[in-house]
This record gives structure tokens, sequence and C-alpha cells, in this order.
């Protein structure tokens, strides 16, 4: 239960008993060199498998319900086990997209919450993208160097890029100038013909409603296409007002008007926390503005993209 609301959660114990294995595995202190949000997935894992292993001795008809203490972090914990079983899926479709990157899983918080920026998060966020290309690109990989795009992999025939950015400026002009950065970057690479540039906005939504949902019983959504609908309203408001005329010419051309050709969408992916007919669940939503003229490969790019998530997620 979260306070006086009767929940679920949509935690299943074995991905993170499977997550403790790995970092084990890796070499990592699972007690000592992980992240408060590692760790309040695993208390609530170990809540969960426990709560599992009393219903399987007790009767079907009894309900067993567990009070989630009013100091547990419940949307950290369960914006993580979300991310950990995204990165097992990752394993199961590109085992080696991993191997260099654990001490900084181990390090990390999720993107679909609002959190401090630290660089173990931005990485992250390149992962999970990576992940996403890898359900419908081909040679997906991740860029350890410093120069080039984050993400590179072939679509369509054609050597695409995706350079990940996390916002957390509260000046739409800083905004504005972190996402153009990524259009440089996607431009001066020459290892990729095509690109877009993925902005996550978790960090500048509003998440009072899905805060409250969890803690209020009046505004606790009725259905997911309810909190859905609402997340979808505040990634639409963002990216509209982030799409003003000086982006749009920034985007398509230095200061100099020589053209910039390479970006082909600026993705918007927001992401939160909160609790619709009695289920808590993490909440993503995609808007995109494609280039203008744009042409048909790019619009199937951010399809594919938008059900590479849901295919990552579900």
């Amino acid at each position: 239960m979260l306070g006086n609301i009767p929940a679920t959660l949509p935690v299943d114990p074995d991905d993170v008993l499977w997550f403790g294995r790995m970092l084990q595995e890796k070499g990592i202190d699972v007690h000592a060199q992980i992240s408060p949000a590692i760790k309040a997935a695993r208390d609530l894992g170990i809540i969960m498998s426990l709560m599992n292993c009393a219903a399987d001795k007790i009767s079907d008809k009894v309900c067993v319900q567990a009070v989630v203490p009013a100091t547990f972090d419940i949307s950290l914990a369960t914006a993580t086990i979300s991310m950990i079983r995204s990165l097992r899926r990752v394993i199961s479709l590109k085992p080696e997209l991993l191997d260099s990157a654990w001490r900084l899983i181990a390090l990390s918080s999720p993107v679909s919450i609002p959190q401090r920026r630290t660089s173990e998060r931005d990485h992250i966020w390149e992962i999970l993208n990576a992940a996403v290309y890898s359900h419908f690109g081909e040679g997906v990989q991740l860029n350890d160097a410093n120069a080039g795009v984050d993400v590179r992999g072939t679509f369509g025939g054609t050597p695409w890029g995706i350079e990940c950015k996390i916002l957390y400026a509260e000046r739409n002009e800083r905004r504005i100038d972190r996402i153009v950065d990524g259009v440089k970057q996607l431009e001066s690479d020459e290892s990729v013909a095509r690109g877009v540039v993925v902005v996550n906005i978790t960090d500048c939504i509003d998440h009072k409603p899905f805060q409250q949902s969890m803690t209020d019983p009046r505004s606790m959504f009725r259905s997911t296409e309810e909190a859905l609908a609402a997340l979808k309203s505040a990634v639409r408001d963002f990216a509209f007002k982030t799409s003003t005329a000086t982006f749009q010419r920034r985007v398509l051309g230095d200061k100099h008007g020589r053209p910039r050709r390479k970006c082909r969408a600026v993705i918007f992916i927001g992401q939160t926390v909160a609790l619709a007919a009695r289920r808590v669940n993490v909440y993503i939503s995609q808007f995109t503005t494609l280039r203008s003229p744009y042409e048909a490969i790019d619009k199937n790019f951010a399809n594919r993209y938008h059900d590479g998530w849901r295919q990552l997620q579900d």
C-alpha cells in the first residue's frame, strides 16, 4: 500500500536478483559500490520477493499487502527497477553492449524521474538509446570516445547516429544551446550520413500531478490512458515552447548560413512515475519535430524509435 492507497507494483523480483548477480560477476560490491537508486530497487525487490514467498504458502482467497514506509522513495525504486528490466532486455538482445559500462550502471540513477545530473546518468541515457536502436537498426554501437555521436548504427542501408542529451537548464535559450550542440556533433561525425538528437526532458516538466497521484486518493489517475495523456500534454507543450524560429534556424544552418543536413529530427522524450487504476508504473511519451522538408525515411526512423521503446519497456 502507498500510504492509504492500495496499489500494485510492476516489480519482478527476478529482475533485481539477476541484476545483483550481474554486478557481483563484474566485481562490484553490492553493499558499498552502488548508488542510492540501486539500493532502493534492491530493497523493493527483496520486499516483493518475500511477499511472493508468503503468497505461495497461503490460500488464493487471501490478499497479501505490505505498507510502504513513509520514508521509502517508491518512485525512485520503481523507476530504477524499470531501468534494470530494460538493461536485462539489452543483455538478451545484445550482450556485449554493456561490457564496459557496469561500474557506471552501478552508480547511476534512472532517467525516468527528476534526479541531479551525473555523468553516470548521462551514460545510462546513451545506453538506453543504444538498446532502443538495437531493436530496429543493424551494427549498433556505443561510442566510447569523446568525439562524434553517442550511438552509431545502420538503418535502411544508411549509417544513422543518435546524439543523446538530457536537459536540466531552466532557461529555454540554454536548452536550445544543448540541443544544437548535439546537432553539431552529428554534423561533424563523418561516420554517419544522417541522425537524430534525442532529448530527455524529464527534469524539465512538472511532475506534481504524477507525484500527487501516489499520495492523494483524489489525485489518482483513473486509467493508464489518462496518466499517459497528461504526460503527452506536458511533453508536447515543452516541445512547442522549445521549437522557436531561432531553434529551427540553428538546427538547419550555422551562424554563417551554411546548411546542416545530417540532423533529420529532434525527438523529445518525457518520462514519469504515476499511480493509475491502482497500479504504479513508469510512463513515457515522445514528441518528434522533423526537419522541414523531411523525407519518408526520417519519419520512419522516428516511428521505429518509438516502437523500440515499447519493445524495451513492455
